[in-house]
């Protein structure tokens, strides 16, 4: 399976002062850095950030594109990583949510999506790669103490960075990359 974009890890660790999270907190963190290089000319600067907390993100830090929608990823639509039980053993995991431009093409937001459409944003059977990269299971928020029932989260390995890296990248990048609009998305709930 070819994936459509090529994540490097950078090896480059800083502290980072307190700052917002996308849990809505303020605390300090350590910055994992990647890049990631796309069609259309595209680069991405991100971090897997790690809050003192105990709660992660991965978030971009910069971007060198030709397409516009992409520098929205600068200002929001983090992924965020939570710990969870199930099935009697922890998780890490993240919500199936989905970048979508908004009908007028001058901003995104995120949506909660199916793993079917998952795949059809990004052109690829994108969660049989996230499978391969090591999810584990994949269920609704009804399974889990404390998540939105109508949401879908994709649960893997504690203290994984590959798997939610590429997930950011499937699920905010590929989207905006191929223009994938709102008013587009299936509803497969």
């Amino acid at each position: 399976m070819t994936i459509p974009f090529t994540l490097t890890n950078e090896n480059n660790i800083r502290e980072l002062a307190p700052s917002l999270t996308s849990f809505r907190t303020r605390e300090p963190g350590v910055a994992h850095l990647y890049s990631v290089e796309a069609a259309k000319g595209t680069l991405l600067f991100l971090s897997f950030v790690e809050w003192e907390s105990g709660n992660r993100e991965v978030r971009v830090e910069e971007v060198e594109a030709d397409v516009g929608a992409l520098y929205r990823l600068t200002h929001g639509l983090r992924l965020s990583i939570e710990r969870v039980l199930f099935e009697g053993r922890w998780f890490d995991c993240f919500a199936l949510r989905s970048a979508r431009l908004n009908s007028d093409d001058t901003w995104s937001n995120l949506y909660d999506v199916s793993p079917r459409a998952i795949d059809e944003a990004a052109g690829y059977p994108a969660m049989q790669a996230l499978a391969e990269l090591g999810v584990e299971h994949v269920v609704k928020g009804d399974k889990l103490v404390g998540k939105a029932r109508h949401r879908h989260f994709a649960l893997y390995p504690v203290r994984d960075q590959i798997v939610p890296m590429n997930a950011f990248m499937i699920t905010r990048l590929l989207p905006l990359l191929y223009r994938i609009r709102h008013s587009e998305q299936m509803r497969l709930f």
